[in-house]
């Protein structure tokens, strides 16, 4: 914490007025509560190799937050961030954001630092450490208040990274009556301990990954009621399970992998309608997840129902006959007010199907079980 908050101290410091230096702060908090209220815990893999009191739902696969059945918790799903911009002149400015997710016992963590270059009034490049832009909402995906859910689906939203050190580019300009956004990055990224595979699919002392020669674009289409986006990334990840000081698994090395997106929001008369696909294809390994929403805004409340859907083959978790196979399929009811200015109250039912099949030392499993999820919680941003 030490670095961090000497960080933000030098920020504040170098906005004086004397240095004529403009700075904004703000931040967002997300308290939740949630508990599992049924489902069904036989032969889960999360409880029978992990430990886990199953029936089980994963809140947030980057982070690890897990809600299992022994009573409220509200660690999964609660987090909160701080960010500071100091912009020198119309040209250049720095940002930096520190957040902390309950799933990772709220310790904070620097996803943003990085110094962006206005070249024109269309055309940025930014250099350092960032969100990796995959879905629609990776720049706030920790921001419980930006969307209509108590979470973004784990059927989509759960790559085991989300930042990257590199250097981006974003050009925006018209198209029509609407406008468009094109941008592309670079950069690499690497995690010694990571707790996305380790604490929900491997269970080793730790879990390294590195992504190296991390390259991707996307397109955005806005007009009026109309956001339409896609995104292709592709990276070469190596990952090693660290079972013991001297015991070291190589679980990929140098695997070329990559990923495309498509999103669609409509947000028309009061009626929201939300679509979000990808796919992740790679050496050994391949998958897809899916979302359809639909809302009605009435006043300051927002209802809506949602199905998400993953799949994949993961032939670490099969045998010889077949390879192992994750498959989740989540309905969800929610209901979202906006009782106060910048506050929101959410609450939200979810059911999970799980239909996955691995296999371990012979013996058969599901993933989390199947499970039922009741959460609320109180999202704010200043």
């Amino acid at each position: 914490m030490k670095y961090y908050k000497g960080l933000l101290t030098a920020l504040v410091l170098s906005s004086t007025p004397a240095l004529a230096v403009d700075y904004n702060f703000g931040g967002y908090v997300s308290v939740v509560a949630g508990g599992i209220i049924d489902g069904d815990k036989s032969g889960s893999y999360l409880g029978e190799e992990l430990g886990y009191d199953c029936p089980c739902f994963v809140a947030d696969y980057t982070n690890a937050g897990v809600y299992e059945d022994d009573g409220i918790s509200f660690k999964p799903d609660s987090g909160y961030g701080f960010n500071a911009q100091v912009s020198f002149n119309e040209a250049l400015s720095i940002t930096a954001q520190i957040e902390g997710k309950g799933g990772n016992d709220f310790e904070a963590e620097l996803s943003w630092l990085f110094l962006r270059w206005n070249v024109t009034n269309k055309l940025s490049i930014d250099i350092g450490r960032k969100a990796l832009p995959l879905y629609f909402y990776s720049d706030f995906i920790n921001v419980g208040y930006a969307y209509p859910w108590i979470r973004p689906t784990g059927d989509i939203y759960g790559w085991p990274l989300s930042s990257y050190n590199g250097i981006s580019a974003s050009f925006t300009d018209d198209l029509g009556d609407g406008s468009y956004t094109l941008s592309a990055w670079y950069g690499r990224e690497e995690d010694d301990d990571n707790r996305a595979y380790n604490d929900i699919y491997w269970g080793a002392e730790s879990y390294y990954i590195e992504w190296s020669d991390i390259l991707g674009g996307s397109f955005e289409y806005n007009y009026d009621w109309l956001t339409l986006r896609a995104v292709v990334m592709s990276n070469t990840s190596t990952e090693d399970a660290h079972w013991a000081a001297n015991d070291i698994e190589p679980v990929s090395d140098n695997v070329d992998q990559i990923f495309y997106g498509f999103a669609a929001l409509i947000d028309y008369n009061d009626v929201l309608l939300q679509a979000e696909y990808n796919q992740f294809d790679a050496d050994d390994f391949d998958s897809k997840g899916y979302l359809l929403a639909l809302g009605y805004r009435i006043n300051n409340f927002t209802p809506m129902i949602s199905f998400s859907r993953y799949s994949d083959n993961d032939p670490d978790f099969g045998n010889d006959e077949q390879d192992g196979h994750q498959v989740n399929n989540t309905l969800s009811y929610s209901l979202r007010w906006d009782f106060m200015r910048s506050t929101a109250f959410t609450v939200q039912y979810d059911v999970l199907t799980d239909n996955t099949v691995w296999f371990e030392e012979g013996e058969q499993y599901t993933f989390t079980g199947d499970s039922k999820l009741l959460a609320m919680g109180v999202d704010y941003v200043f």
